[in-house]
């Protein structure tokens, strides 16, 4: 699998919504929405929303570059929120920030190999 280099680059990640929203899961991105395009304004990868009405009331958010989501490659992370919480707006938030996170860690790689080692190593002596 090949990784996304981000090293000297500038990159405008995008957030996507997707499909049609119930009136209370629009609310909430809705609110959320400003600060989930300040998270992935400067990544070289898209945040998509879409509310999954099987499990119901659940909101399905990942991470992947929007060539590959367009073309059906599997390239992605993926996280699920629930609208029955006291602050799903907060929610939808925490799970972009995990979904971002978890896609930098598996698909990203830096444009430093130096800094990456030294990275490893702290995790290692943790």
């Amino acid at each position: 699998m090949q990784a996304i280099s981000n090293s000297k680059q500038n990159f405008q990640g995008k957030v996507v919504r997707l499909g049609n929203f119930s009136p209370l899961t629009s609310n909430n991105v809705e609110k959320t929405l400003p600060k989930l395009k300040k998270l992935i304004s400067k990544k070289p990868f898209d945040l998509f929303i879409k509310e999954d009405k099987q499990i119901g009331n659940s909101v399905q958010i990942f991470a992947q570059t929007m060539p590959d989501h367009f073309n059906g490659i599997n390239k992605k992370t993926t996280a699920y929120a629930t609208n029955r919480s006291s602050n799903p707006a907060g929610l939808y938030l925490e799970a972009a920030k995990q979904v971002v996170h978890d896609y930098d860690k598996q698909y990203v790689k830096t444009g430093n190999p130096i800094i990456d080692i030294f990275n490893k190593l702290a995790e290692y002596l943790k």
